[in-house]
């Protein structure tokens, strides 16, 4: 009967004392209630007016941020929105009470009865405290009179954004906390020394955050008469305000960019460059190609300009869609030039087959043998005949005559008159004597018409001179013309496109190395 007598009496003593510890509990909490009730009567205590620590300075607000979110990072509308929570600290001596070791737990029915530093969003947009049932704030109110208030914010701020170098920039968005009623003479904020913030696990669609910092800084308000006679703020003299800066250090990447935007286009100058392997008669062709990626280009240079802001600056993305815009206009530029020369009738004689002299011969007039000096008119020989011979077409093969002149077939274009060639030779040999005002010797050959050759010669005054000396004037070499290429124009429109075959990629080349090594630096 004893052990079932204790077992009984241990029974009843926990059913008792176990619902006495849950009714000190409660009583408890309801005494400290009752005690934050007494302290922040508005008979004993104000509100509106902010806690004097000793020594009358400025109250010290400390505070923490937890991030939960970041996104919605948008660059044409440049905002981007955020959700945080934020911890305030400071000390009201006011609020003291030695009841209980326990602090005092609330929520928006106590941060309604005391005085709560005001601050704001400086560069909000949109932003409200978020709620589910009840506003999502917490207080706490501590024996030696330290309050803590929380509260979970939801906001889009403005983030202005530098986009030179986009879609390879880095951007920073601040959050920026400031006090709106309280200047620095009797407010200061400041974040914590110790993990002034925390972040969850964020993740960016676009982004990747780099980095996180904080910063304490004064805002200087500018003083001006509008601002006195209006009391702006508070109106005080002096214009310093607390500065709470949480910036988020953020680098775009640019892979979206690269395989949606760059690696196309740069795939459609490429296909421009197809038209350089169509034969010039194939102008359908090359025309629609040529278009068609124009066109198809501008589409895709609209989408990317759409989603950005109109900027007064040069963008990066800006530049390559200019480079990849100006290789396939030139692209289309090559076409025309290649069919213009293409239709032409008249063959091109060319001193050299080079890029220079082709490009000389295509685009200067051709000289004519109408416009050679040195034609015998009405039974006169005019020996204004210019030392260049680089217009002449058809030159055939030349000989020389044993009196030094050059004989040149006839050509079948030219007109069935004579033809007067000069061989000419150093001016310094017999300077002054048997010579016209170009330094030639006045000796020609007539090229007739049937063919035959006629020599004229005019009295040579050194003809008088001592045999020695003619006969070394005599053994000096004629200076010979170099021998003439003739291209007829479809081979020149072959020749051009071959050399746009690598000479457009060598400089999209060349222009790519640039524009790539400039947005590393």
């Amino acid at each position: 009967m004893a052990p079932t007598f204790s077992a009984f009496l241990v029974l009843m003593t926990l059913r008792c004392v176990s619902p006495l510890g849950v009714s000190s509990q409660h009583d408890l909490d309801t005494e400290l209630q009752h005690v934050f009730t007494d302290l922040t009567d508005p008979s004993v205590y104000d509100k509106n007016v902010r806690p004097f620590p000793a020594g009358d300075g400025p109250v010290s607000v400390y505070t923490r941020a937890f991030v939960y979110y970041i996104g919605d990072i948008d660059a044409q509308n440049s905002e981007f929105f955020v959700q945080l929570l934020l911890r305030q600290r400071w000390n009201d001596p006011r609020l003291k009470y030695n009841v209980s070791s326990k602090c005092i737990q609330g929520e928006d029915w106590h941060k309604n009865r005391m005085w709560i530093p005001t601050i704001y969003l400086v560069n909000q947009k949109d932003a409200k405290i978020i709620d589910v049932s009840n506003r999502n704030v917490f207080v706490n109110v501590c024996p030696q009179g330290d309050v803590y208030y929380s509260f979970r914010v939801k906001s889009s701020l403005v983030c202005g954004m530098h986009l030179r170098k986009f879609p390879f920039d880095n951007q920073t968005c601040s959050v920026l906390l400031e006090s709106w009623q309280h200047s620095t003479s009797e407010m200061v904020m400041t974040w914590e020394e110790k993990l002034p913030f925390s972040t969850d696990d964020i993740s960016l669609a676009e982004y990747s955050l780099t980095d996180i910092r904080v910063t304490n800084a004064t805002f200087h308000f500018p003083q001006t008469t509008i601002f006195s006679d209006l009391q702006w703020r508070v109106g005080r003299a002096e214009a310093y305000y607390s500065r709470l800066v949480l910036d988020f250090f953020m680098s775009r990447e640019p892979g979206y960019y690269l395989l949606d935007y760059y690696i196309p286009s740069g795939f459609l100058v490429i296909v421009s460059w197809v038209s350089f392997w169509l034969s010039p008669e194939a102008a359908p062709a090359r025309v629609t190609l040529g278009t068609s990626t124009m066109l198809t280009f501008i589409t895709l240079s609209n989408t990317i300009k759409n989603s950005l802001p109109k900027v007064s600056y040069t963008k990066f993305v800006d530049v390559w869609l200019f480079i990849c815009t100006t290789f396939i206009f030139l692209s289309l530029v090559e076409f025309a030039f290649v069919n213009t020369i293409h239709r032409r009738r008249k063959n091109v004689t060319l001193k050299k087959v080079t890029t220079k002299h082709v490009l000389k011969s295509t685009l200067a007039k051709s000289a004519s043998r109408d416009n050679l000096t040195g034609i015998r008119h009405g039974g006169a020989v005019n020996y204004g005949l210019s030392q260049s011979c680089s217009m002449l077409d058809k030159l055939g093969h030349s000989s020389t005559s044993q009196s030094g002149a050059l004989l040149v077939p006839p050509s079948p274009s030219s007109p069935p008159r004579p033809t007067v060639f000069f061989v000419e030779e150093p001016p310094e040999a017999d300077a002054g004597v048997g010579q016209d005002s170009n330094g030639l010797r006045k000796r020609d050959v007539l090229q007739l018409s049937d063919g035959s050759a006629e020599s004229s010669e005019q009295p040579d005054p050194a003809a008088a001179q001592p045999e020695g000396r003619r006969r070394s004037s005599m053994r000096r070499p004629s200076v010979f013309p170099r021998p003439f290429v003739e291209m007829t124009p479809p081979q020149i429109a072959k020749w051009i496109d071959i050399r746009s075959r690598w000479l457009f990629p060598l400089c999209f080349l060349a222009v790519n190395i640039v524009y790539w090594i400039s947005i590393v630096i």
